[in-house]
């Protein structure tokens, strides 16, 4: 095991509905966009052919990082909207 990833072990981690409800987002939401994410505990293994769920585990620091990433995101603002012009 490397040296960070024993550090890993012993950081909070949190579920997809512990992190929903503290951002106040659904839990489906996290799920998504933690799916990709490295440092992201993926709890089991797919089986081929099948649907499966798949629980996952978001570390603090993981969470951290994709907060201020969202953060720093500018939400563009709706252009405003000129009336028409009738001739």
């Amino acid at each position: 095991m490397m040296k960070n990833e024993a550090e890993g072990f012993h950081e909070k981690h949190y579920t997809p509905q512990e992190l929903a409800k503290c951002w106040g987002v659904s839990p489906d939401w996290i799920r998504r966009s933690f799916a990709n994410e490295p440092g992201v505990v993926h709890l089991s293994r797919p089986k081929p052919g099948k649907h499966h769920y798949d629980p996952i585990r978001i570390p603090a620091s993981v969470a951290a990082r994709v907060y201020a990433e969202l953060s720093l995101r500018r939400i563009p603002r709706k252009r405003e909207l000129t009336p028409l012009l009738i001739k």
